[in-house]
């Protein structure tokens, strides 16, 4: 494939920016396909080569798109993890935008996982990021997912 053969390109001229766009876009093409192991393997080395370059912000993102693949693959541990680890790279560089997706992701893992208390905490701190950064679009989401919380507690509470 095309996605393929940029990343052979970035291999033959050391380009591990490059690299690593070349196998997180491969790791897309393979979570939309199911391929939850591929796309695991190709984001574990776009990671290994975001760390050896330093570079924070690629870093953050690749956790985050760890956490999205486990979290589609029902890895809830592993989803929760990773997303934690993007949550503390995104809060030391700074980027209120991208952290406050990750709170929102990890109330999602929360909820998935009966963790009541800690998915309204995470969509919480979600809607007063949303707030104080002026995202009205995300402020939603968070709003929409805290009624789902609410049903799902009150449907439990019922069992």
């Amino acid at each position: 494939t095309a996605l393929q053969e940029a990343l052979l390109i970035s291999q033959a001229n050391d380009d591990r920016q490059g690299q690593a766009s070349a196998l997180n876009n491969l790791s897309l093409l393979a979570t939309n396909l199911g391929d939850f192991v591929s796309a695991r393997r190709y984001l574990m080395q776009a990671l290994t080569l975001a760390r050896s370059s330093g570079d924070e912000e690629r870093q953050a993102r690749l956790h985050y798109n760890l956490a999205w693949n486990a979290k589609q693959a029902e890895s809830w541990d592993d989803a929760f993890d990773f997303a934690k680890q993007s949550l503390a790279l995104y809060r030391f560089i700074g980027n209120k935008r991208e952290e406050n997706k990750v709170l929102r992701v990890l109330g999602e893992v929360a909820m998935e996982n009966g963790r009541f208390e800690a998915a309204f905490d995470y969509f919480q701190q979600s809607l007063d990021l949303s707030q104080q950064i002026g995202d009205l679009a995300s402020g939603q989401l968070v709003r929409e997912a805290v009624e789902k919380l609410t049903e799902a507690q009150n449907k439990k509470g019922r069992e």
